[in-house]
């Protein structure tokens, strides 16, 4: 991706960072640009943690003459899914893969495409699951173990509405198979086997869609995207999972005050975080790290 997001924090404490956890280096362009209007400090995990680190373009994920989004590596970060915009297909799911965190990325390849728009790729907890969009209705692909081939693609039981009168997508499984996904831009969620209902406290007039929940079920992040607005991402979290879901706020960590940001995935240890933008022209997917 040709341009650059800004960072509005103290870059020297930003750096030192970076290099936690030994996941830094492989997402990094290394050319030390800033990004535009990025609020480092962090407001959803212990101060320990650190701010977040400069957020840097994935490579392989941020082809300029593309839209790339929907972003979702699995907790190794050694596999990384995302949707591509093709003016031929639509949408399609690729992937990339590495041997460990510290490797550059594979080359991009193609893992689903159908005559529809398959997008908004999530993992579930144990990661041999895949849950996608596929032109708006909720289909899954399953593997043995990680690193397996994945199966064909069926459709998740009991969680689309029949005839296809609505549109769903980006659904993300949280242990004991709580589930959160987007319906005509609202938020629904409901246990796996069964129909969701509306989550009235996050779904406003505006569009909510791009759901990221914690492996908990305690924290949910999405992208909210007002009539006439820019999208930016927010967030709610709750103190237990049987609760209900308080009203989401504005996470300013990465969000720009002149772009689109959305997708949000944090990492179970909150120490890596994946998002997509079109601060630089097209939408490209990066990755922050602490």
């Amino acid at each position: 991706m040709g341009g650059r997001l800004a960072l509005v924090a103290v870059l020297a404490a930003c750096s030192a960072q970076l290099h936690q956890g030994g996941e830094a280096t492989d997402a990094h362009n290394g050319d030390g640009q800033n990004r535009a209007n990025m609020d480092a400090s962090s407001i959803d995990a212990p101060a320990m943690l650190g701010p977040w680190g400069t957020p840097q373009p994935i490579p392989g994920a941020n082809d300029p003459a593309l839209a790339e989004d929907d972003g979702t590596p699995n907790q190794a970060l050694t596999e990384l899914y995302f949707g591509v915009v093709n003016a031929a297909t639509g949408k399609d799911l690729y992937w990339m893969k590495r041997a460990t965190a510290a490797d550059p990325w594979g080359t991009k390849t193609l893992l689903y495409q159908s005559a529809n728009n398959d997008e908004s790729p999530r993992l579930s907890v144990d990661e041999l699951t895949l849950y996608f969009g596929r032109n708006g209705d909720i289909y899954q692909m399953t593997r043995t173990a990680v690193g397996q081939p994945w199966s064909g693609a069926s459709i998740v039981p009991n969680v689309n509405v029949v005839g296809n009168t609505v549109y769903e997508k980006w659904m993300a499984v949280c242990q004991g198979g709580y589930y959160m996904l987007s319906r005509d831009a609202d938020l629904y969620e409901g246990m796996l086997g069964s129909a969701p209902t509306k989550v009235t406290s996050l779904s406003t007039g505006a569009s909510e869609i791009s759901t990221g929940l914690s492996t908990d079920c305690k924290t949910v992040m999405f992208a909210r995207t007002p009539t006439g607005g820019q999208t930016d991402i927010y967030i709610s979290t709750r103190a237990a999972a049987t609760d209900p879901w308080p009203a989401a706020t504005l996470l300013p960590d990465f969000n720009t005050t002149t772009s689109n940001e959305e997708d949000p995935w944090m990492s179970t240890d909150m120490r890596s975080f994946v998002f997509a933008s079109n601060a630089g022209g097209s939408k490209d997917l990066y990755l922050s790290t602490r």
